[in-house]
């Protein structure tokens, strides 16, 4: 295998490390070091949509919601620029319903 693809995997792990060390901080509720971490994964994957999900649900528990929909808006965004997965896709605009909803705005 290339060097630049054994690269380029090495960090896909080194994201996924990344996100399921924030989703225990997420279940100590210790939002800003699961924050930390899932912007530490995005940015070693920035094309995995569940790491801004994962960004917007701590936005959520926060009462963020602004910022939770923006988190929501760069996933799309991100979405759009190629190939994606439609089921990550769906939890992103679920994830974004919910920010809107807990929000109020219906």
């Amino acid at each position: 295998m290339p060097t630049e693809e054994r690269l380029k995997l090495q960090k896909i792990k080194d994201a996924e490390a990344k996100k399921l060390e924030g989703n225990e901080f997420y279940k100590k509720k210790d939002f800003a070091k699961a924050l930390e971490l899932y912007s530490a994964a995005i940015e070693l994957d920035p094309n995995e949509l569940l790491y801004y999900t994962n960004i917007a649900a701590v936005y959520i528990e926060q009462k963020k919601f602004d910022q939770a929909i923006a988190q929501c808006d760069a996933a799309i965004a991100k979405a759009r620029e190629g190939a994606y997965d439609f089921v990550k896709l769906s939890k992103v605009i679920a994830r974004k319903a919910s920010a809107y909803e807990k929000n109020g705005q219906f």
